[in-house]
């Protein structure tokens, strides 16, 4: 009850110039006359409690306020001819003002068609963001690389159903937040990792059972001596796939990069923020807006002849491709800050390693 009242407040104290309140009650209690023993008084809680409708709370307080206060009853019929003489009233005002305009001179009646017609120019930029992340272009860009899935993969006309299994919201929950901590501790524990301790044999090393046996045993030993450090935590520790890292490691694009570590070249984790204009940033934006972008690139490193820039992901994808549509224009946001930052360079090489894939995908 309180919160009905509170609506009611809220209803009637919000009208500038004209309160209508409608409402239908039987004609009996209507035109009883019931009012509140006091002028102003407050009605009593039984009342209120046994109220069915608002008109049981309002009309006895406009009763008893003193307020000339005139109930009618309105038939059906009546109200039907109140709502016919309007509509002619409108018909008639229309047909008036149309008659008007016909006498109106041309030259004038441009004139004013077009500043009715006028539209802000800049309207487009009021409602764009002046600072975004790099994560909220990528989402973005997912949603529509995902929605032109859908239009370009048509619909079936009957269309077989696939059971779902219920799982509850909780364990739900717990399943992609444990996804995305996954991959947090991977890139914490790359961030910390020095590539140039790299042993060597890893990078001849066979691409096989034997080989990642080696280098996983190896990881293991880095991430135990990172956590008493309070490098990474414990949790995160827990959460790494030493197995998909060890491959990582034995590839030849983490050959590069302990090469690159070695002669101090590689950057990891770099910050950045640039200025674009909104058309390069939101596609099919117009305006030249300036619009700053703010990231953090996961890895880069300078060979000589230009940049290659790496990005991890530990998306659970089926095909490479799948990351090109997802991850395309983060990328190519990456490449526009590095090259601005080196002026003297190029990004040549843009990358991204997905350990769910065991590959390097050119994109």
């Amino acid at each position: 009850m309180g919160e009905e009242l509170r609506i009611l407040y809220v209803a009637l104290t919000r009208a500038k110039e004209k309160l209508i309140l409608a409402g239908m009650e039987p004609k009996k209690d209507l035109l009883s006359g019931r009012r509140m023993e006091e002028p102003f008084a407050k009605l009593e809680f039984t009342r209120r409690l046994d109220a069915t409708c608002y008109w049981d709370w309002v009309l006895p307080a406009l009763k008893s306020s003193g307020n000339s206060c005139r109930i009618c009853r309105s038939g059906l019929e009546e109200r039907v001819e109140s709502e016919q003489r309007k509509q002619e009233s409108i018909l008639l005002e229309k047909e008036r003002v149309c008659e008007e305009l016909r006498s109106i001179d041309p030259v004038i009646y441009e004139k004013t068609a077009a500043r009715l017609s006028w539209e802000y120019p800049y309207e487009e930029s009021g409602v764009l963001k002046q600072k975004v992340s790099v994560s909220e272009i990528k989402h973005r860009a997912m949603e529509e690389a995902g929605a032109l899935t859908e239009e370009e993969g048509g619909e079936s006309l009957f269309p077989e159903e696939i059971p779902v299994p219920y799982i509850p919201k909780f364990v739900q929950a717990q399943e992609e937040n444990l996804g995305a901590l996954r991959g947090t501790a991977a890139h914490r524990f790359l961030e910390c990792l020095d590539f140039a301790s790299i042993p060597d044999s890893f990078a001849g090393s066979e691409r096989n059972a034997a080989g990642w046996k080696t280098a996983n045993a190896w990881l293991e030993a880095q991430a135990a001596g990172y956590v008493p450090s309070g490098r990474i935590r414990k949790e995160e520790a827990a959460l790494l796939n030493l197995h998909q890292m060890a491959r990582f490691l034995t590839s030849g694009i983490a050959g590069r990069m302990r090469e690159a570590a070695a002669c101090g070249r590689l950057t990891k984790e770099q910050p950045f923020v640039m200025s674009l204009p909104a058309k390069q940033v939101w596609n099919g934006v117009k305006s030249e807006e300036t619009v700053l972008v703010q990231g953090i690139i996961d890895v880069f490193w300078e060979e000589e002849d230009g940049i290659v820039l790496l990005d991890y992901k530990t998306d659970r994808v089926e095909r490479a491709q799948e990351l090109v549509q997802r991850y395309e224009a983060q990328m190519r946001l990456y490449a526009e800050a590095l090259n601005r930052r080196f002026a003297g360079k190029r990004v040549k090489e843009t990358l991204i390693y997905s350990f769910r894939l065991d590959e390097v995908i050119v994109v």
